[in-house]
């Protein structure tokens, strides 16, 4: 499909108009896209400016347009440097998740393999959700016991939710499930995306609560560490 959609909605009161967008998210986060629109419109009535979708997007400050000869060098010279760095960055981490999904090392497994099929099936329209309130409190309290994050143990009910799910449905996987997660990256992302999604595995479908979250706390520490020590072009990448 389109990578974006807007529509727009007249027929409101007062004579006002809707935009609605829909935007792929390999082309933008949420954040930035509302910083884009932001700065796309304009709050005051005498601004008669028109500004594209993409007029919006900030930019660096490129300077004069006429750069000399040493500067371009220099400029072409740092950005041949970040390649090099990143390219080094990718094959360090592609090495990391080759050896981890051979069950050797630690970091970060190669994405896509050992998934079960737990949920596959035919693409369809239909949707059931269902959600539940948690208490923040005792959650945050639970994990500073067990020196995990709120975020482990939202993966760690969320695991057990879809195991209970699946074992009432009699479709117990004999690996455990595979989440992707989306990850911040840091402040020197480039682009429209400051986040990367990194695939990694919960517990086994026999794990106790414990034993559980013992293992997404794991997971999501060598994850961490691997994305810390590597460039944001090569975790985007």
């Amino acid at each position: 499909g389109m990578l974006w959609q807007f529509w727009i909605i007249d027929g409101l009161d007062d004579g006002r108009v809707a935009l609605y967008g829909k935007v792929h998210h390999g082309i933008i986060d949420g954040r930035a896209f509302v910083k884009t629109v932001t700065q796309w419109f304009s709050e005051s009535p005498k601004d008669r400016e028109v500004r594209a979708m993409w007029d919006g997007v900030p930019r660096r400050s490129g300077g004069p347009k006429r750069a000399g000869l040493l500067r371009s060098l220099l400029n072409t010279g740092a950005a041949a440097t970040g390649m090099v760095r990143t390219a080094a960055d990718m094959t360090g981490l592609l090495a990391g998740q080759g050896l981890r999904s051979a069950g050797l090392g630690s970091g970060t497994r190669l994405p896509y393999l050992q998934v079960p099929g737990a949920f596959d099936g035919r693409l369809s329209a239909r949707r059931t959700y269902a959600y539940c309130a948690l208490p923040l409190a005792e959650m945050k309290a639970i994990g500073k016991a067990h020196q995990a994050t709120v975020n482990d143990i939202l993966l760690t009910v969320l695991d057990m939710a879809m195991q209970r799910y699946l074992a009432d449905e009699g479709k117990t996987p004999h690996t455990p499930l595979v989440v992707d997660m989306p990850v911040a990256l840091a402040a020197d992302a480039k682009g429209g995306n400051q986040i990367a999604v990194l695939q990694f595995p919960l517990g086994s479908a026999a794990a106790g609560v414990a034993e559980r979250l013992a293992a997404i706390r794991s997971e999501t520490s060598q994850l961490k560490a691997a994305v810390g020590a590597r460039g944001s072009d090569a975790v985007m990448l």
